[in-house]
């Protein structure tokens, strides 16, 4: 009897630990390199609502974000890369937001990112969790799709 159960269980894992890997990036095609952009901020007035997308040109950039004052901002040359942005709607809790593998399907870009959150203590004000990365130019496609990825 002992057998049969420990046999169930350990089949039972092998079948949540394969889902888990399946669940997380399903997408096939060629893993594209980026950098994250350090040193700046969401700088539109708070919002319920979030924001993805690609931003091509510094106008692009400044529409939407800032420069952390006395940080050293990463310099985009957007004659040569483009950036992946993503912007959470309001949390009330301190949350981030990490892209973490951008693939090139060939007829798109399908980006991943994870949501942490930071402890259980309420936020004074709503905050807007974002990240920017810059990709080279030569991974442009017509077409972005982003997603959360598994945080399991």
């Amino acid at each position: 009897m002992k057998k049969l159960l420990f046999s169930w269980m350990a089949l039972a894992a092998l079948a949540l630990c394969g889902c888990h890997s399946a669940d997380i990036m399903p997408v096939k095609g060629k893993n594209v390199p980026y950098t994250v952009a350090e040193g700046y901020y969401w700088a539109k007035a708070t919002s319920s609502k979030g924001l993805q997308g690609c931003l091509q040109s510094e106008e692009d950039l400044y529409a939407y974000f800032a420069e952390v004052p006395g940080a050293q901002a990463t310099k985009i040359d957007f004659s040569k890369n483009f950036a992946i942005v993503v912007v959470l709607p309001e949390k009330k809790y301190e949350t981030s937001v990490n892209i973490v593998r951008i693939i090139d399907t060939g007829k798109s870009l399908e980006y991943f990112y994870k949501v942490y959150q930071k402890g259980d203590r309420m936020l004074p004000d709503p905050m807007q969790p974002c990240q920017l990365v810059v990709v080279d130019k030569k991974y442009k496609r017509d077409s972005f799709v982003g997603r959360e990825a598994d945080n399991r």
